[in-house]
């Protein structure tokens, strides 16, 4: 993801000098919040600066906009709340000189109270002084508490001798997932990247947990999808915490080996999970305490835990549009999160209607399979192809790139509203798609860069796409795009639009998405999700509401994300759920 500076003054510096303006600046900071006597923290950033905390001003995840909010944001959390600043110049100080300012950006160490936190930061030259254009700093671990990895793994053995044993770490782990004597302290609903990433993290620091999945095996929820299926993201950045892919690998994974590797996830980093718990019932006492009812082996079982995690992904209920003579349709009509792969379709006739990605893979395979195919493409669409995104990624996700860590530090230390910017100018997006938007010019596709991939994420119009195919197939003419027409009934046999067309088929696929994140929340939690005032949804500072964060409702967490952001928010979301165990910060 290449950064825009903002246009300032610059100087030719080799690594060394870099490094010491930066320990300069960061000196200057750590003087600016430890004590009341250092430079006025406004002077350290650029007027239009941004800092992103998590965890260490307030146990949340915080944005502060310009140098004005970020100096009233540090008033309280000065005198004797920072400490023991130092450049972590093991992770390197990159210097970066080309057409608008030379920059510098390196990470950091400190510390607070009772953490230990981390921090990235770019700087370039203003006004004669090095500054901030943005600031991480995150919580990274409890101050004399090591995670048990790497030097400081458990040993595995047993430290005595016991006749007539069984294998002591077999069954140590069959009573570890079993709970037979007592509560999960938090019980995770979904076993996808997302609930697995947060259920490593805590197993890590050490807080008993369960993951209860309604699937049978950890996993189906990829594996059950569309065979064409592949993972749009390089591997580089689809990795979960703690473990790597084989070297040998695919670039872009099928999703059964991807759901493979989930399922050997849970094995490998020793993970509690309940597979087939579709009967699972979660209520909220008067007093707080949570009750989860399921079944597991025939017998029900009644848990008590502090914490419950939805981690059912982004979205609620399949949503079909209402349209006037569907159930008369005389053909198949499918939504897109059951459609089971278009091998059975040769030779048939099928209309898609979408404009994401889904929409994109389904009619690809569908055409791929000899299916003649329609894609109704109701709004516009943002394509990205593979080598663009992937030359997004490059700086920091790949073969010989940073720590991966380092990378997610770097990746998200750009707070979402600055990325919307970033990616608002679409100039750049049409230059290096401008063969390609030329060729679908010729079609009734129609694209829109506005606002970026971004953007449309967080506003949850989606209507992005990771080219694998579809837009040769679709500039090709192979699949026909029937663009920006009301959809006014369906009868027998065929699709009705407001201009007149009328489209015959025996399949129709709906790619229209979900209903929205409160639905799934409320369907596992029922009436506990009525303290919650809005889920993914960016607020005043422009974080996400109640994701990855306090909901409103005392130990109700939300987890959702896709790999990258589960690998680097689970983190956060642990250590959140651990300082509460650990008294740290209350509910």
């Amino acid at each position: 993801m290449a950064l825009e500076m903002p246009a300032g003054l610059g100087e030719a510096l080799d690594e060394r000098t870099a490094a010491a303006k930066l320990e300069s600046w960061l000196q200057r900071f750590a003087d600016s919040v430890s004590s009341d006597g250092g430079d006025p923290v406004d002077s350290l950033f650029v007027e239009d600066a941004w800092w992103r905390d998590l965890l260490t001003l307030s146990w949340d995840i915080r944005t502060f906009a310009g140098a004005t909010e970020i100096t009233r944001a540090l008033e309280g959390h000065q005198t004797g709340h920072w400490g023991s600043f130092a450049v972590d110049l093991g992770a390197g100080v990159t210097v970066a000189e080309g057409d608008g300012p030379t920059t510098i950006s390196g990470f950091f160490t400190f510390v607070t109270h009772d953490v230990k936190g981390r921090g990235f930061v770019r700087l370039f030259e203003s006004e004669g002084r090095w500054r901030a254009w943005t600031l991480l700093t995150q919580v990274d671990g409890f101050t004399g508490v090591p995670e048990p990895v790497g030097v400081h793994r458990p040993l595995g053995l047993e430290p005595v001798a016991v006749e007539g044993r069984d294998s002591w770490w077999d069954a140590a782990r069959r009573a570890e997932v079993d709970f037979a004597d007592g509560n999960p302290d938090v019980v995770i609903i979904g076993a996808g990247q997302a609930g697995l990433s947060l259920a490593a993290r805590l197993k890590v620091l050490g807080v008993p947990t369960l993951v209860l999945e309604s699937n049978q095996r950890v996993g189906d929820n990829w594996r059950k999808r569309y065979p064409s299926l592949t993972l749009h993201d390089p591997i580089w950045v689809n990795r979960l915490p703690y473990l790597d892919y084989p070297a040998t690998w695919p670039v872009f994974m099928p999703r059964t080996k991807f759901a493979g590797w989930l399922e050997s996830y849970v094995d490998s980093m020793d993970l509690n999970v309940w597979t087939g718990c579709a009967d699972t019932r979660i209520s909220r006492g008067d007093t707080g305490q949570w009750t989860v009812e399921v079944t597991r082996d025939g017998a029900r079982r009644v848990l008590h835990p502090r914490d419950v995690v939805v981690a059912t992904g982004l979205n609620g209920a399949a949503h079909i549009p209402d349209i006037p003579g569907l159930a008369e349709f005389e053909g198949v009509v499918s939504h897109s999160s059951a459609f089971a792969g278009a091998r059975d379709w040769r030779g048939k006739r099928a209309i898609v209607v979408g404009a994401g990605t889904s929409a994109h893979d389904i009619a690809q395979d569908l055409c791929e399979q000899g299916a003649e195919v329609t894609l109704v493409q109701r709004s516009t669409t943002l394509p990205v192809r593979r080598d663009v995104a992937a030359r997004g990624y490059a700086e920091m996700y790949d073969e010989a790139g940073p720590p991966i860590s380092d990378a997610d530090m770097m990746m998200f230390s750009v707070p979402w509203n600055l990325l919307v910017e970033m990616q608002s100018d679409d100039r750049a997006w049409r230059d290096a798609h401008a063969d390609l938007i030329a060729d679908l010019e010729r079609t009734e596709y129609k694209v829109e860069y506005g606002g970026g991939v971004m953007a449309r994420y967080l506003s949850g119009v989606n209507g992005y796409y990771l080219d694998v195919g579809a837009l040769r197939l679709i500039a090709d003419g192979k699949i026909r795009v029937k663009q920006g027409v009301q959809i006014e009934s369906v009868s027998q046999e065929f699709m009705s639009f407001a201009d007149g067309e009328k489209i015959s088929a025996d399949l129709i696929v709906f790619a229209t998405g979900y209903g929205p994140m409160e639905e799934a929340v409320r369907a596992v939690v029922g009436d506990a999700a009525d303290g919650i005032e809005s889920i993914h949804r960016l607020d005043d500072e422009g974080e996400l509401t109640s994701v990855w964060r306090p909901t409103g409702v005392p130990g109700l967490w939300i987890m959702l994300g896709n790999i990258l952001m589960a690998r680097y928010f689970s983190r956060i979301l642990a250590l959140q759920i651990k300082a509460r165990h650990l008294g740290l910060v209350a509910d």
